[in-house]
């Protein structure tokens, strides 16, 4: 899987998108890249936020027998949106600009899952 491309797809998708994260299965950061200076992580920062994912994404976990898989969480802050998709063993998280509404998300959202589903073939889909 070329994660620096999938990366550059996600981007390229809305001019307010600020940043982009891939996590490993282990909760480790593989790939990210900070598209504006508006969303500046330290490094420490960075990997805090990789592990607070996977561990967002285990303690999901415990409802899939019951409610199914979660593949998708938008998360609302003060200063941004963040996106994080839960596909196979990988976490992407894009954040975008606080000031879109939620039609906006909603299309970034879908197309930001089509680029990640181009490229990793979910179990489901095999």
């Amino acid at each position: 899987m070329n994660v620096s491309k999938i990366v550059d797809e996600i981007i390229s998708v809305s001019d307010k998108s600020r940043y982009v994260l891939v996590v490993d299965d282990k909760g480790n950061p593989i790939h990210s890249r900070m598209v504006s200076k508006s969303f500046l992580l330290k490094e420490n920062q960075a990997t805090a936020l990789a592990t607070d994912m996977h561990v967002l994404g285990q303690l999901l976990k415990l409802y899939d027998d019951t409610i199914g898989k979660n593949t998708f969480t938008h998360l609302i802050r003060e200063k941004v949106h963040a996106l994080i998709f839960y596909v196979e063993n990988w976490i992407f998280l894009v954040s975008c600009d606080r000031n879109l509404d939620r039609h906006q998300i909603a299309d970034i959202s879908e197309n930001i899952e089509s680029i990640i589903k181009k490229y990793v073939i979910t179990k489901s889909d095999s």
